[in-house]
C-alpha cells in the first residue's frame, strides 16, 4: 500500500498552476458556457463491462478482481496511521481494493483542497469527508469537478446498502439534503441525528439554592426574574458576601449566549439557524420582530440590576470555566450552556446544577430551538476517477450498520459490543424510549486511535444505534446523563415550522455569504449594545434601517426561494 503526503511542494506547484493559462479539457457551466478544467477527464469503465467486474449486490468482496483506488482526506491527528488503520484493512478486504491515501493537512484542510481543486491538478478517485468538502459539493460539481450520482443512488443493486439498510423516510431525508439546485447528487451523505445536539439552547440552574431558599423550579419569565433576584440578595451559597453571580454565559462557547434560550420565551430563536423563522410558510428574521424587542427589553432589567452578569459577552468559554470551578465557594446560580462539558468531568460544581425547562413569556410563547441534524456532504467522486461505478459502491458500504459504527466507534468487540446490551437500560430509554443497542468498550474519540477515521466517510446511524443508545451512566450527573435528562424537558416545545438543510444555488450561496457576514456584524454588536445598556431601546427603529442597509431584505429573499425549494414550490 502506497500513500501520498501533502507537501508544501505540492501546495507550490499548485498556487503556481493557477497563474498559467493553457490548454485543457472543455466543461460546459451552469451559464452554458465553457470552463477550462487543465485537465483531461478521465475516460471511465463503460456500464457494460462494470457488470462483470462486481459480485452479486450483497456479497462480500464486492469488486472480484483487486483495483487500486485513491482517496483524499484530511490527515488527522488523532487517526495513529492511515495504512494499518483497522477501517482501512477493513475496506480493502470487504471491496477488494488497494486504498492510496492522498493527505491534506488537518489545520486548514479544506483551503488546501479548495487551492488544489482550482488548480488544475489531477485529483484522487475519491474526497473524502467535510473537512474537505464542507458544503460546497453543488459548487465543484458545477465546475465538472465533482461527478454527479444520481443514477447510482436511482439504482438498488449499486446502491445496494443505502437501500438496504436506511429506512425509506429517511433516505429521502439524506438525498434531500445532497441534491443540489440544479437538481443533481455531488456527494454521498451522512446522517447520525442525537436529539441532544438538536435541542442544544439550554439553561443550567442550581437546584441546590433552589432547595435552600425554599424556591420551586421556575416557569416563567416572571418567576425565573424572581428567583436570580433571591439568588442575587439572599446567600444562598452562605459564605456571607454578596458574591452570587444569577446568571452567566460566555461569547464563544457552546450556545453560551444568554440571549439564545432565554429569547425564546418572547419569540422563536435560533442561532444555530441564523435567527431564521418561518410562520406560515415565510422565513423572517426573529430579530427584527417587536417580541425580540420585548426580549431585548427583558434581558436588560436582568442586567442593569445585576442579574445578568455582562462579563458574559466579553469573556471566554476558558474563562468561564475557571469561574465555574472556583475552590473556594459555588459563585452561579444558572448558566448557559449547551451541555454540563461547561464544567469539568469531576467538579464538584456540577452537581448543583440540573437543567432549566423552557421559560413562558408574558405572552405565553414557551420554546425549545430544534436544529435537526445536518446532512453532510462527506465523499465526492472526481472527473479523474476510472471506475466511478466502484468508487460510489465503496461508500455505499460505509452504510452497511457495522460499517456505519466502525467509522465512529471503532472495532466491533474490541471497541464496541452488542453483546448484553439487552441487559442494559438506555441512556435515553426514559427519556425518548430508546433501548440501549450496545456498549461502548473503549471509548477512541478522543484519544490517539487506529480503529477508524474519526467518524469520516458516509454513515448512518439512528436509534439504538448511535449515541443515543448506549447505555445509560451510573451517574447522574455525569454530562450525557445530564443531557438525557434536559432532551426530556425540551422535546415537547420545538416550533412545527423551522428552517433546516436549505440547498443553494452556487450564486446564491456566495451572495448569501456575503450579505450574512455583513448582516450577522451588525446584529451582533446591536444585541449585545442593547442587552447591556451601551445603547438604548429607543432607537430600535434605527437598527432595523441599519440591518436593511446591509442587505436584509434580498438576503431573505435568497432564504425564502431555498425554503420554498426545500418544500417543494419551486
Amino acid at each position: 500500500m502506497k500513500r501520498k503526503k501533502w507537501t508544501a511542494l505540492m501546495i507550490a506547484a499548485c498556487m503556481a498552476a493557477l497563474s498559467i493559462t493553457g490548454c485543457g479539457a472543455k466543461q460546459t457551466d451552469q451559464t452554458g458556457g465553457e470552463v477550462s478544467t487543465g485537465q483531461e477527464t478521465a475516460e471511465a469503465v463503460s456500464t457494460e463491462d462494470s457488470k462483470d467486474m462486481f459480485n452479486e449486490s450483497g456479497q462480500l468482496p464486492i469488486l472480484k478482481e483487486k483495483e487500486k483506488i485513491t482517496i483524499g482526506i484530511a490527515q488527522l491527528s488523532q487517526v495513529i496511521d492511515y495504512d494499518t488503520n483497522a477501517l482501512t484493512k477493513k475496506i480493502e478486504e470487504d471491496v477488494n481494493v488497494d486504498i492510496e491515501f492522498v493527505f491534506f493537512p488537518e489545520t486548514d484542510a479544506q483551503g488546501k483542497f479548495s487551492i488544489m481543486a482550482n488548480s488544475g491538478t489531477e485529483m484522487p478517485d475519491i474526497i473524502m469527508g467535510y473537512d474537505l468538502i464542507q458544503q460546497n459539493a453543488s459548487v465543484y460539481g458545477a465546475s465538472g469537478l465533482f461527478l454527479p450520482l444520481n443514477e447510482y443512488y436511482e439504482d438498488p443493486d449499486i446502491s445496494y446498502y443505502f437501500h438496504h439498510e436506511i429506512p425509506e423516510e429517511d433516505q429521502e431525508l439524506m438525498l434531500k439534503g445532497v441534491t443540489s439546485a440544479d437538481g443533481n447528487i455531488y456527494a454521498m451523505a451522512s446522517y447520525y441525528p442525537a436529539l441532544a445536539n438538536e435541542i442544544s439552547q439550554r439553561y443550567w440552574i442550581n437546584q441546590t439554592w433552589l432547595d435552600k431558599l425554599g424556591l420551586d423550579m421556575p416557569t416563567t419569565t416572571e418567576e425565573f426574574y424572581e428567583v436570580l433576584k433571591a439568588f442575587k440578595t439572599q446567600d444562598p451559597n452562605g459564605n456571607g458576601k454578596a458574591d452570587e453571580i444569577p446568571l452567566i454565559g460566555s461569547k464563544d462557547g457552546w450556545n453560551q449566549r444568554p440571549q439564545d434560550f432565554l429569547m425564546n420565551a418572547f419569540v422563536y430563536a435560533n442561532n444555530d439557524q441564523k435567527y431564521l423563522m418561518v410562520k406560515d410558510g415565510k422565513v423572517m428574521a426573529s430579530y427584527t420582530q417587536p417580541e425580540w424587542r420585548d426580549g431585548l427589553e427583558y434581558m436588560n432589567m436582568l442586567c442593569t440590576e445585576g442579574l445578568l452578569d455582562p462579563m458574559s459577552y466579553t469573556q471566554d468559554v476558558k474563562q468561564l470555566k475557571a469561574l465555574l470551578e472556583n475552590e473556594e465557594v459555588q459563585l452561579v446560580g444558572c448558566l448557559a450552556a449547551g451541555s454540563m462539558s461547561a464544567y469539568l468531568p469531576e467538579s464538584e460544581r456540577r452537581v448543583d446544577m440540573e437543567p432549566l425547562p423552557p421559560l413562558t413569556g408574558p405572552e405565553g410563547v414557551r420554546y425549545a430551538a430544534y436544529s435537526p441534524t445536518t446532512i453532510i456532504e462527506e465523499m465526492a467522486i472526481t472527473k479523474y476517477c476510472k471506475n466511478p461505478e466502484l468508487a460510489f459502491r465503496l461508500g455505499d458500504y460505509l452504510y452497511e450498520e457495522s460499517m456505519s459504527m466502525m467509522t465512529r466507534y471503532g472495532v466491533e468487540g474490541v471497541d464496541w459490543t452488542r453483546e448484553g446490551a439487552d441487559k442494559e437500560k438506555g441512556l435515553y430509554e426514559d427519556s425518548l424510549g430508546i433501548p440501549c443497542g450496545f456498549l461502548i468498550l473503549n471509548d477512541i474519540w478522543n484519544v490517539d486511535q487506529n480503529s477508524s477515521w474519526r467518524q469520516v466517510g458516509p454513515a448512518y446511524r439512528s436509534g439504538s444505534m448511535s449515541d443515543q443508545g448506549v447505555a445509560a451512566n451510573p451517574d447522574p450527573k455525569a454530562t450525557v446523563s445530564m443531557l438525557s435528562k434536559a432532551v426530556g424537558l425540551y422535546k415537547d416545545y420545538t416550533p412545527t415550522e423551522y428552517v433546516n438543510n436549505l440547498v443553494y444555488t452556487v450564486d446564491e450561496k456566495e451572495e448569501r455569504a456575503e450579505l450574512y457576514t455583513t448582516i450577522k456584524a451588525a446584529r451582533d454588536e446591536a444585541i449585545v449594545r442593547f442587552i447591556t445598556g451601551d445603547r438604548p431601546l429607543s432607537e430600535w427603529d434605527d437598527y432595523l434601517k441599519e440591518l436593511e442597509a446591509c442587505g436584509l431584505e434580498r438576503y431573505l429573499e435568497i432564504e425564502q426561494s431555498a425554503y420554498d425549494r426545500a418544500e417543494g414550490r419551486k
